[in-house]
């Protein structure tokens, strides 16, 4: 009947029916909510809603399935988030922040995930340290994709002091996993060895799998940074394989991804091809800006190394707009590959690199996408 009445109106999506009023209507609602005093139990119901929602569809587990939704809602997440605030709720803000922290990092929304994040945990002096942990490392891995080496470290470390005073086995992995984060960022590659493998060694003895899979990757990544380009490329297929026994479709793509950076700097470029061709369904599934700015990257050099340099500057032309739009940094490995591509458009294109790669950077993702399968297949 309120829609008889044109008091809401409905829209039809690819999630379902969605609901909305008049800004006029709206207004007026929220102004008889409040004279009536029930618009903070609204706004409690509401968010208590909100916050079922992402603990229940944000972890890893589902968050694929459900990324769609979650995207869906996100104005819904900020309101919830902005009610748990007012109401001095710090528990329920934590546990929302933490179970939406994958969405922000995955979805690109780096700079409020971290500002949530760091809100929350401002105030968790009387919150689970199971919850703080998990916050304080997406804390961290949001930090490191922001470039933010100060951050990075701090929230690593505060994540291990929490967990040695829990004194979980699985709680140490995931924060000595953490601290290997860092220590890459900083160059630090035996440092970081040493914490992934103690990371590794902690999850096999608590049966963590997704650690053990997460730490397997990363030492894949070292190898790859250390210029053991066979050594990283066996250590990616077992992580790919780790990662589809896990039923983690994005962990797969990217150490495809990983894997045609190894093949490529090996000179190996129809290798290459067709890893990246094996990333390329999973990597554009849900549009996870990050990691498709990752593979225009390595599809990017693959391409130039097939000498069609054009296409190349353009789709690292896509590529740099989504890293600027997400204000995110490349790692030391990829920075070398970049600048070397770079080097190499710059000398074949001379003046019409810069129009070439502007013009990528007005491409949509699923142009660029496209264009790049297009020529490697």
């Amino acid at each position: 009947s309120l829609l008889d009445k044109t008091l809401i109106r409905r829209r039809d999506t690819d999630l379902g029916s969605r609901y909305w009023m008049l800004e006029t209507i709206r207004e007026y609602a929220a102004e008889r909510l409040v004279n009536a005093g029930e618009a903070d139990e609204a706004h409690q119901r509401h968010a208590a809603y909100f916050l079922g929602v992402a603990e229940t569809k944000g972890v890893r587990e589902t968050f694929e399935l459900h990324f769609n939704e979650l995207r869906g809602e996100h104005d819904n997440f900020r309101t919830a988030l902005t009610t748990f605030r007012r109401t001095s709720d710090s528990i329920a803000e934590l546990r929302l922040a933490r179970s939406l922290a994958r969405f922000w990092y995955r979805s690109g929304y780096l700079r409020e995930g971290m500002a949530c994040l760091e809100e929350a945990l401002s105030d968790a002096d009387n919150v689970s340290a199971a919850i703080a942990c998990e916050a304080h490392a997406f804390a961290s891995y949001i930090a490191s994709a922001l470039g933010d080496r100060d951050r990075t470290d701090f929230h690593a470390h505060a994540q291990l002091e929490l967990a040695r005073r829990r004194g979980g086995i699985e709680e140490i992995a995931k924060a000595l996993f953490s601290l290997g984060g860092a220590a890459k960022d900083h160059g630090e590659l035996g440092v970081a060895r040493s914490y992934f493998e103690a990371s590794l060694d902690a999850a096999r003895e608590s049966q963590y799998d997704d650690g053990v899979m997460h730490a397997h990757a990363q030492l894949a990544d070292l190898a790859l940074w250390e210029g053991n380009f066979d050594r990283a490329a066996d250590l990616q297929r077992e992580s790919i394989d780790l990662a589809r026994a896990q039923g983690w479709s994005l962990g797969m793509a990217m150490g495809f991804v990983n894997l045609a950076l190894a093949r490529l700097s090996q000179a190996r470029v129809a290798d290459a091809s067709t890893a990246l061709q094996e990333a390329a369904e999973i990597a554009t599934m849900h549009q996870f800006p990050l990691n498709l700015t990752s593979w225009l990257e390595a599809a990017a050099a693959t391409v130039a190394a097939k000498d069609n340099e054009r296409l190349a500057a353009k789709l690292l032309g896509a590529a740099a707009k989504i890293r600027e739009d997400l204000g995110a940094e490349h790692d030391p490995f990829e920075a070398g590959v970049q600048r070397t591509v770079i080097q190499r458009l710059r000398a074949a294109l001379s003046d019409d690199f810069e129009r070439t790669w502007a013009e990528g950077a007005a491409m949509t993702q699923a142009e660029a996408v496209a264009a790049a399968l297009e020529f490697l297949d």
